[in-house]
Parts: structure tokens; C-alpha cells; sequence
């Protein structure tokens, strides 16, 4: 079990490192990164939590969360060399038990892995749009795609596959 923990001020550094090094393997994005100040904008308004490897002292991945009418995670991304260990299927599962469902968020259709990943655990594409980097899909989680009620407030959500 990894932890996740609020971001404090000092952490934005790693959240803007996490998010650059995410995002370069992947075409869609292109090269450009983002310095602290930029990350900081873009997250505005939102709860951002840190996912820290067991047994590591280091941050693996983060998830940004915007709270409306629903949660919108508008930010999910592991770190390359944490990446298959789970740690962005804990920060789905923290975001659900903290703020319940449905849960949406958007993702561009390039990036197929991303895609995938939430498609994998039940998140629906229910409209497509075009934006900066290309066709993005809306996708939604309504419901936890297992038989024993995981996903409400105060549970322990283990979220898993469909």
C-alpha cells in the first residue's frame, strides 16, 4: 500500500516534475514542460494529493481533483519509473473514497494508453470534443465496476479492472 497525502507548497516542485516527465514519451503532448508558477495555475482551485511508493521517501505519481456538481480529475499521472506499481489505481481509489461518485475527467484520444487505463477500470466515454492537443473524450465513472458496493464515502475502496 502506497500513501497519499495532500500537497503542500514545498511539494509543487515534484507534482511539475511528475507532470513533465509523464507527459514527454507521449506524441500527443509534444515537448513543451512547465515550470512551478505554470503548474501551480493550472491546478488552481483544485486538491491535489501525492502518491509516495511504499518503502520510498520519494513522490510516485499525483492526481488533481476539482470539485463541482461531481469530482473532475482533471490531473492523474505516475512517474515513469513508478509506472505499473499501482500507483495511479490507489489515486483513483483514494479519489473515490474521498469525494464518492460519479467521478469524470478528459483525456486525449492519441493517448491511447491513458485511454485504455480508464477504460480498464469502468470509466465510460460518454462525449468527444476537440481541444489544443487534439480530440479529448469525457470520460465517467458512475458506479465501481465490482459486485461488493466499493466506492462509497468511508469505505475502502479497492478498485479493480472490469
Amino acid at each position: 500500500m502506497n500513501r497519499i497525502q495532500a500537497v503542500e507548497a514545498k511539494d509543487m516542485a515534484r507534482v511539475a516534475e511528475i507532470y513533465n516527465l509523464s507527459r514527454a514519451p507521449v506524441a500527443c503532448f509534444g515537448d513543451r514542460t512547465i515550470v512551478v508558477e505554470e503548474m501551480i495555475r493550472l491546478t488552481q482551485g483544485e486538491r491535489i494529493y501525492l502518491a509516495f511508493h511504499s518503502g520510498d521517501d520519494i513522490a510516485a505519481g499525483f492526481i488533481s481533483v476539482w470539485r463541482g456538481d461531481n469530482a473532475f480529475i482533471h490531473h492523474l499521472y505516475t512517474a515513469p519509473e513508478f509506472q505499473g506499481r499501482g500507483i495511479a489505481s490507489e489515486l483513483l481509489a483514494f479519489c473515490i473514497d474521498t469525494y464518492g461518485l460519479p467521478v469524470s475527467l478528459k483525456s486525449v484520444e492519441k493517448n491511447t494508453h491513458a485511454c485504455r487505463f480508464y477504460e480498464t477500470y469502468g470509466f465510460r466515454s460518454e462525449s468527444t470534443a476537440i481541444g489544443e492537443e487534439g480530440r479529448y473524450h469525457y470520460y465517467w465513472l458512475r458506479r465501481v465496476p465490482v459486485s461488493d458496493g466499493l466506492g462509497s464515502r468511508g469505505s475502502s475502496c479497492q478498485i479493480k479492472p472490469a
